[in-house]
């Protein structure tokens, strides 16, 4: 399952951007 694991990667990946982003550039609306 190469697929699942890509994709889990790329969600692991997304999240870990988006909370390193969320801490370094808190989004303030």
């Amino acid at each position: 399952m190469l697929d699942q694991q890509l994709l889990i990667g790329t969600v692991f990946l997304a999240g870990l951007a988006s909370f390193l982003s969320s801490c370094i550039f808190p989004i303030i609306p």
